[in-house]
């Protein structure tokens, strides 16, 4: 096993050292809604959106009309009702489309996350409380977008949450978050 996990980890670093590579930052907007069920009193329903932010830096592997875009961002995301912090990494495929060379490069992106709670809190009745969070939150997402005179990287996205928020007496319905994102990023 750890032959395999080698070579396929020398084949990454070759591949990306013959590709073309960029790197960035980015910045933008999330709108998060979590989409819970409460199995012990029937009652399914959605916590209500609030907006946030995420920040942090990207890279992007191109060959042959594809790119591997991993990201490392910072992004808090919540509710009317909950609020979480999160350290994400996003491992987006990326296809690009035909567009207007060194101005509009349309393009869609695709593929898994994985997050770490940095923090987080309920908000019951105007009162801030902790609760038991679960640290590890996991999805996949779909995307589109368009790289602008080659410099700036305009994205939308859409991810699904796979994992439960939390666990314990104070949140004890089964959420999922589903995050809307808009997100500027600029090359370097």
């Amino acid at each position: 096993m750890r032959k395999l996990l080698l070579l396929m980890a020398l084949c990454m670093a070759t591949v990306a050292v013959q590709a073309e590579t960029r790197f960035g930052i980015k910045g933008g907007l999330t709108f998060q809604d979590y989409k819970a069920v409460d199995i012990q009193n029937d009652w399914d329903g959605v916590f209500e959106s609030r907006t946030s932010w995420n920040a942090g830096v990207f890279a992007q592997f191109k060959l042959l009309g594809l790119a591997l875009q991993p990201e490392l961002l910072y992004s808090e995301k919540g509710t009317d009702v909950l609020k979480m912090k999160y350290l994400e990494l996003p491992l987006s495929i990326r296809v690009n489309l035909p567009g207007i060379p060194k101005l509009l490069k349309p393009y869609v992106i695709g593929g898994p996350y994985v997050s770490y709670a940095l923090d987080g809190e309920l908000d019951v009745e105007g009162e801030i409380q902790d609760f038991d969070y679960k640290k590890m939150d996991y999805g996949a997402g779909i995307g589109v977008g368009c790289d602008l005179f080659n410099r700036l990287q305009l994205t939308a996205r859409y991810d699904w949450g796979f994992g439960k928020v939390a666990d314990g007496d104070l949140l004890d319905v089964n959420a999922k978050g589903r995050v809307f994102s808009l997100s500027l990023g600029f090359y370097f």
